[in-house]
């Protein structure tokens, strides 16, 4: 028997690029009568499972914000939670990045600060000039 997760990545790989909530939708669905599906799953439903298949590079958005399964996932239908070598790389070098971001912005930051300051000196500066 497969899981509700193995199904609901059969289904995005029948029909590629669809929306978080119907994600979230057909997951919901999944083992329940025609008479209990609804139209959208209740928010927040499931949530932790599907962000645990985009953190493991199953599943991946595009540039209009739909997402579809990656080649990595067509491996991984089977077994979707499964963490491999790969997951732990992919996971590590999508912290550097973020953390390589991080300290981008933080320097840049940092350099306004700078900038503000000496443009601040140089204002008290003038004013103690022309008190004197």
């Amino acid at each position: 028997m497969k899981s509700k997760m193995t199904r609901m990545l059969e289904h995005l790989q029948k029909h590629p690029r669809q929306k978080y909530g119907q994600l979230q939708t057909t997951l919901y669905n999944l083992g329940r009568k025609k008479s209990e599906q609804v139209a959208k799953a209740p928010t927040g439903w499931s949530c932790n499972n599907i962000r645990v298949i985009i953190d493991r590079g199953v599943i991946e958005q595009d540039e209009n914000g739909l997402w579809f399964l990656t080649d990595h996932g067509k491996k991984k239908i089977n077994k979707p939670y499964a963490y491999t070598v790969e997951d732990e790389l992919r996971h590590m070098t999508k912290m550097f990045e973020k953390s390589r971001e991080q300290v981008s912005v933080l320097v840049a930051e940092n350099n306004k600060l700078r900038e503000f300051k000496n443009k601040f000196r140089s204002l008290v500066d003038l004013s103690f000039e022309e008190d004197l």
